[in-house]
This record gives C-alpha cells, structure tokens and sequence, in this order.
C-alpha cells in the first residue's frame, strides 16, 4: 500500500512537472479507471474495500488564517477550524458553506439562538417568497403588510393589511386594514377595515368597507352595503345587504335588506328584501321573503310574508300575518293578524283568526273540531277555547267554552260549585246619560207570582255532550286527567241547586207581554238557556212597590174603621145613630 501510494504521488508529481495542460485529466484511484469525461480530477474510492474507504482531505485552517489568504480565487474552498465548516469564496465575500450546527439546515436545527438566527432580511427592504416567480409570501418593508400564500396581497400599496391562503386580497390595490384568512379571501378590489376567514369569503366586490365574514363563502358574492358580519358557511352569500349580522349555515343567503340580525342555522335563507328582522334558531324565518321588523326565537317554518311579529317558539304555521306576539312552543294559525298568544299549542288551529288572546296551553287550539276564523277572541286557561266560528268571544278557566259570540264564560260546569267570586260586586254599566226610551212597564206582583222556585241537579255529562266539550276530553288528554275531570264533574251534577227554568220564566213574562231582560234564548241549535239572577231584582221591586201602595191602602182604611169603632161605641152609650159606611174603593176592591 506505501508503494503505491509512493507511486501515485509521484505520478501526479511527475504529470505536474511535465507541465500538464488545462484540458488535461487526472484520475485517482486504485482500479485504474479513466478519469470521468467531464471531470478536471476524478477521486475514485469505489475499488477500496468496504472498511477501506479513504476521503478527500482539504486545506485546513483557522479563521484569521482563512482571512489571510491572498488575492483569493472565486470558488477556493478550504476547511476553517474556528467554526467547523466549510467556507468558499464567492468573488466578493468568504460565505458559509451548509453552515454549522447552530445554523439553518434543511433536516432541522438545534442550538439555535433566539434574536441570532433567523430567515430574512437585516435591512428595511420587503421580505419576499416566489413559487413560479409569483409572489407567495411577503412582508412589507415598512412591515405593516403581511401576506402568505400564492399571489396574497400581490398587488397592494395599501397599509396594514393581512393575507394568508392562495389569492387571500389578491385584487386588492389601495385598501387598509383588511385581514384576509383562506384561498381567495377578500380577493376584491377597494377593500378596507374588513375581515374575511374562510376559502372565497367576501371574494367578490369592487368597494367593500366594515365587513365581517367568518366561513367558506361567508358573503362571497357581496357587492355593496357596509357594516355587515357574517359568520358560518354561506351566509349572506349573494346579498347586498346594510348593518346586517347573519350567524349560521347558509343564514340570511339572498337578503339585500338593512338591519337584520339572524342566528342559527338557515336563518332567514329565503329573505330578499325585509328589513328590522331578528331571527334565533335553526330554520328561524327561513321562509320570509319580504317581511319587515319581526322578531323570532325558535322556528317559524312556514311564514312568507308578514311584519311586525314577535314570537319565541310560537306561530309554527303561520304562514301570514302582521302585529302578532306569541310565546310558547308550536302554537299560532296559518294568516292572522294582531293576535297575541302564550302557551304550547295555543291559537293553533285558528286559522285567519285576528285579534285574538290566548292565554294557557292548547287555549283557542289544536282540540279537535276548533272553529277557525273567530275574531276578537279571549281565551285563558288550560285548553279554553270557543264552541263554534263567532267573534267577540272570551272563555277563562281549565276546560271553560264560550258557547256563542258575544258571550263571556268562566270555568265549566265540572269545576262550577257555586263558589265564584271575590270581595267586590258585579257591577252593570247604569248612567242616565245613556238610556232612552225609558218606561215604567215592568210587571211586579203578576209576573213574580207566576214563578216556580224549584230545587235541582244539573247533569254535567249531558250538558258537555251538548256543547261539544265532552269530544274534546277524550282524544288529547291522559287517562289522569280525564279521571279527575269526571270525578269533578260527577261532583258538580250531585249538588242539589236552587233557581228557575228559564223556559218557566221566559213562558210567565211572555204571558205578560213582558220582555224580560233575564232569559237568554237559544240563538241557534248549539246554543241553549240561561238566565241572569240578577234580573230579577227589577221585578222584585216593583212587587215589592206595588204591595207597599196595598198596605198604605189597608192602613188607611184600617184607621178609618177604628175611628168608626171608636165613635160607635161613643154613640151607643149616647144613644146617637150613626150614619151609613162610604162604598168601597176601586183599589180596595181589587185587594185579595
């Protein structure tokens, strides 16, 4: 091995002093091979053996010795001992080759020093990255810009702008104080004071100003308008809407309306143009087209059109309608108008009921055979409701039924034990100022007299059967509540009563000519009797009166006849005749 390295040396000695030209090769190795065509000096190991194999050494020496070197030759290498690395000649300056342990290398790095090391530039000029020379990253040089992603901010002049994602604020040319976050994110032109995170959030547009979009394609077909949020995928997608804040999958989609607010999941997705609206909940409002100022929490599935509405959980099926105000879960009718409600279920079934108040669960609704379009309703307590399609009715307490319009009923006849009241009267509008034809034609002792106070039971079972409650006790309710219901109500029909027949009464005034104010008649087959106790008093006065002229009567006869007495016995001791009684008068012959 000495001898052949003596002679390789030698060689290249030998090839040195010969004066081998420029073009000439030299190949070192042990197997004899040619030197590599395109190589000036081919070191060759591959015919060592495996534990054999040799290196190249290069020069070796300190920094200062590396400083020293003279006149240095574009691309001379050697090996510096200061910093254990390769360092090269670049024809201006010595540079680093791959660089040290405390360096960036591409496998990874350790013993890095914060503040020593970094990527960059140590000058105010814009740090840049290209991928097909277009820019891919950059960093303003006065710092205020900053973009990552392919063709980010690429055309930018603005100030304190943010991009990151491929085409983040790609159009943008003059705009300030945008953040940009996703591919083609804010990638309009004329943005400013806007924040779009999100693949094409607030992608299109010439002049966006104040707007917020979080989501894939949050706003991404936005024009016009300013002050809008948008948060969720999709939402105000292709609107040009003003002061809108949309939170939701796909929420407020199409609206070019002012001033709505809507949170949930296709939330007003249908809305065009309506203004004022505030939506809360999945599918909330999600049929409105055109409608304005309403305010929903909940669902409100069906309703197209319509203004002015409150509602939190109620009107399900409303389809239509303006000025109604509802809370409670499902409830509300399909078109009406000004109806206020508050309770699951209530006002369901009404249709195109206006001005109505439902107070109570399943009150004015979803009982089978409801009436629809009753009017000017009144209903509170658990399931109260009306008989039949009228207006002006109003039914209060569990079960109560107003039978007829214009008619007010409290409770049932279940739950009616005589004990209804408080601590004041009835009070019934009487002023002068208001009645006419006034007429002193009310019958006293005649019509009293023809009365037959009797005693009773009153069947609850027939009476519900008739007006139809009993038909919506059973299909809705549970077996606990029916019990205790026909436990009441079997209560109710064991009490003995007091009063009249109201078909007696009405017989005995119209025997009169008499048209008492106390009977109320059947105004058609679902309706039936009642009578107003109250009414009685008149008639009761009048008898009263028409005694009190019999008695005055009576008196003055009877001191009359004392006199008479008095004088007889005078005159019979006296012995003086007295002279004949005066005939009866017409009251007194009428007397009993």
């Amino acid at each position: 091995m000495q001898r052949k390295t003596f002679n390789l040396v030698l060689a290249i000695g030998v090839s040195c002093l010969t004066g081998v030209t420029t073009n000439a090769q030299v190949g070192i190795n042990t197997n004899g091979g040619a030197p590599a065509a395109s190589a000036m000096l081919d070191v060759d190991a591959s015919a060592l053996p495996a534990n054999g194999k040799r290196g190249l050494l290069l020069p070796r020496m300190t920094a200062g010795e590396r400083e020293a070197i003279p006149a240095p030759a574009t691309g001379l290498l050697v090996y510096e001992t200061t910093t254990n690395a390769y360092w090269y000649f670049n024809g201006t300056l010595w540079m680093q080759l791959f660089g040290s342990y405390t360096d960036w290398q591409f496998p990874g790095n350790t013993g890095i020093v914060p503040g020593t090391h970094f990527l960059g530039t140590n000058t105010a000029v814009p740090l840049e990255f290209r991928r097909n020379n277009m820019r891919s990253a950059w960093v303003s040089s006065a710092g205020t810009n900053t973009a990552w992603g392919y063709l980010a901010l690429a055309v930018n002049s603005g100030t304190n702008n943010t991009a990151l994602g491929s085409r983040a604020l790609a159009a943008s040319t003059t705009g300030s104080r945008n953040t940009a976050v996703g591919s083609n994110a804010l990638a309009n032109s004329g943005s400013s004071n806007s924040v779009a995170v999100g693949a094409n959030a607030l992608r299109v547009g010439t002049s966006v100003i104040a707007q917020t979009a979080v989501g894939a394609r949050a706003m991404e077909n936005y024009t016009s308008g300013a002050g809008n949020t948008a948060v969720g995928s999709n939402a105000l997608l292709v609107a040009t809407p003003t002061n809108c804040t949309a939170v939701g999958q796909i929420a407020l989609q199409y609206s070019t309306g002012a001033n709505n607010t809507v949170f949930g999941n296709q939330t007003m997705i249908a809305n065009t143009n309506g203004s004022g609206n505030t939506a809360f909940g999945s599918l909330a409002l999600s049929s409105l087209a055109s409608g304005s100022n309403n305010t929903l929490i909940g669902r409100m599935n069906y309703f197209t059109s319509g203004s002015d509405n409150t509602s939190v959980g109620a009107f399900y099926y409303l389809t239509s309608g303006t000025g109604n105000c509802g809370i409670g879960g499902g409830g509300g009718d399909n078109t009406g108008n000004y109806n206020t409600l508050m309770g699951s279920g209530s006002h369901l079934d009404n249709d195109d009921g206006a001005y109505g108040t439902a107070l109570g669960a399943g009150t004015l609704g979803y009982m089978p055979n409801t009436p629809s379009s009753t009017d000017f309703c009144t209903a509170a307590g658990y399931v109260a409701f009306t008989g039949i399609t009228a207006n002006n009715m109003t039914a209060i307490g569990y079960n109560a039924m107003a039978p007829g319009g214009n008619v007010i009923r409290f409770g049932n006849a279940a739950n009616n034990t005589g004990l209804i009241g408080g601590f004041g009267a009835w009070q019934n509008l009487s002023d002068a100022r208001y009645k006419k034809n006034v007429r002193e034609n009310v019958p006293g002792l005649d019509f009293i007299l023809r009365l037959r106070p009797v005693t009773y039971r009153f069947d609850v079972n027939a009476y519900d059967t008739f007006t139809g409650l009993a038909d919506h006790m059973t299909p809705e309710r549970s077996s606990e509540e029916l019990a205790t219901y026909t436990t009441h109500a079997n209560a109710s029909s064991d009490i003995r009563r007091i009063g009249f027949i109201a078909q007696e009464v009405e017989s005995a005034a119209e025997s009169l000519g008499f048209e008492f104010s106390g009977v109320h008649r059947p105004m058609d087959d679902k309706d039936h009797y009642t009578i107003g106790y109250e009414q009685f008093v008149v008639p009761l006065v009048k008898a009263v009166q028409e005694q009190q002229e019999q008695l005055d009567t009576m008196l003055v006869e009877l001191n009359a006849a004392m006199l008479r007495v008095e004088l007889l016995s005078a005159d019979i001791r006296e012995g003086v005749t007295l002279p004949a009684m005066p005939p009866r008068t017409s009251a007194n012959s009428q007397r009993p």
